[in-house]
């Protein structure tokens, strides 16, 4: 039947022209009759033959396919990098809360925010029911050589009104280019002023106290408090101890309370005015199976104050260098601890930029869990990871205290601000520990209490470790 076929399909269909006339094919080998049919049982072949279905969409392809859909069909316009920039922290905020991206502009005030500083005029805002107010003037900064008054009402910016706008609206509009300007029209004491100050770098030091309190010793106590670890805090802390003029101390506190950390790099440095060469200041380590980042970080070199007793405060909001901080000086016996136990953030963030332009968007991602030399005041999670430091003494201060104590030190740091020249204040002990509403400052307290009592602080020093060292 086959063969009955091919002739039949032969004789009809193969043709040509000869002459301007259809006439059969002269040439019928078996060659060119079997052809036709070759390429026909190929097509056939093609059309049953098994083909393997497409593969889904994944990973980036997909997402690009979704925004495309979105954009070209949602109900109304969207801003596609705002969905981006959420979709992407949503997504950062399912490995862990410290790993963030940052777009372009948000990446650059974060930079400036992690060096302590920033691009604007220098004034301390703060917004109330009544009306934003500038209260306070960083000394030399442009603000201050445009004559801006400090506790002035602000009433536009740039020519708009700003009596409603809040605090973010207010700074982001301060705020700006270096070299560029920005006029403030500003109320002070009945008196109506306009003010165009020419914006640039202005810098906040790590640095909020230094405190001289007398002591029942020929020499005084130290008090230093610091906001946070960014580029220049050691520096500022070793020119402050050797000032010239300024007496050895007896003693030192470092307030480290409500410091949510910073630069570890910062806090290796300054760990090491306070011990010997070589010791161990921390560890990094991850759970990755190659964990081939791992690394110890020790002191750079032999510290100027090898000897000075220390006292350090902590409370719920000391997180990360902090904690680093606290915990090195602890376990080389360089420091007593005192406070409410630590946050207990132990994580590393590398920051990565993720273009070559001039302002690129950053990751910050969580890569490694950093460890104390020996963790003798560490406690543990569940998995055997590091979690918040135990204090030696631990001295509680409720909610609303506490906000109270991180009210009243802002507004001595920007009043110290405000002066041409920082330096050491002196007080008496009483003063040191007062508080507004005749409250006191419990924790400290206990801390110059400690540097009194040196058989006490020792005995401290020398309390077996809290909990054994995790396996992790």
């Amino acid at each position: 039947m086959f063969f009955l076929m091919k002739k039949a399909w032969h004789h009809e269909f193969l043709l040509r022209l000869q002459d301007g006339k259809a006439a059969p094919l002269a040439d019928s080998s078996p060659r060119n009759t079997l052809l036709p049919f070759l390429l026909g049982g190929l097509l056939v072949v093609a059309a049953i033959w098994p083909r393997s279905a497409p593969e889904p969409l994944t990973g980036i392809a997909l997402t690009g396919r979704i925004l495309e859909i979105i954009d070209a069909k949602y109900v109304e316009e969207v801003d596609q990098d705002e969905l981006l920039t959420n979709g992407m922290n949503r997504m950062l905020s399912e490995l862990d809360r410290n790993s963030v991206y940052y777009p372009p502009r948000r990446a650059e005030e974060f930079q400036n925010e992690m060096n302590g500083t920033l691009f604007g005029i220098g004034v301390i805002l703060q917004v109330s029911d009544e009306a934003p107010r500038i209260t306070h003037v960083l000394a030399g900064g442009p603000a201050d050589q445009s004559g801006i008054p400090a506790d002035a009402r602000l009433i536009s910016i740039d020519g708009e009104p700003c009596e409603d706008w809040d605090l973010s609206e207010i700074s982001s509009s301060i705020k700006g280019e270096r070299g560029t300007s920005v006029t403030l029209v500003v109320e002070a004491a009945g008196t109506t002023s306009s003010h165009t100050p020419i914006r640039d770098e202005v810098s906040i030091p790590s640095l909020t106290l230094l405190e001289q309190i007398e002591s029942s010793n020929p020499s005084s106590w130290g008090l230093v408090r610091l906001q946070q670890f960014q580029p220049g805090t050691t520096e500022e802390l070793r020119t402050a101890l050797k000032a010239e003029g300024q007496p050895p101390l007896a003693g030192l506190v470092i307030d480290l309370r409500n410091n949510p950390g910073g630069v570890l790099e910062e806090a290796v440095s300054f760990c090491s005015l306070f011990l010997e060469e070589g010791q161990e200041i921390v560890s990094t380590r991850n759970l990755r199976a190659e964990n081939d980042d791992s690394f110890t970080q020790v002191a750079e070199e032999t510290g100027d104050w090898l000897d000075l007793p220390l006292v350090i405060l902590i409370d719920g909001n000391s997180a990360s260098a902090s904690e680093t901080v606290s915990a090195a000086l602890r376990d080389h016996g360089r420091a007593v601890l005192v406070g409410e136990p630590s946050f207990g953030k132990w994580t590393v963030q590398g920051v990565y930029h993720l273009d070559n332009s001039e302002t690129p968007a950053l990751l910050k991602l969580t890569t490694d869990f950093f460890f104390p030399p020996t963790g003798e005041r560490l406690s543990y999670d569940d998995r055997g990871l590091p979690n918040g430091l135990v204090p030696d003494v631990e001295v509680s201060t409720g909610d609303d205290k506490k906000r109270a104590l991180y009210d009243f030190w802002s507004e001595r740091f920007y009043s110290e601000l405000s002066k041409p020249e920082r330096g050491w204040t002196r007080s008496t002990r009483a003063e040191a520990i007062m508080l507004p509403g005749e409250e006191t400052d419990e924790a400290l307290e206990t801390a110059l209490e400690l540097l009194e009592d040196q058989d006490r602080y020792q005995q401290l020093l020398e309390v077996p470790t809290l909990n054994p060292r995790s396996p992790r």
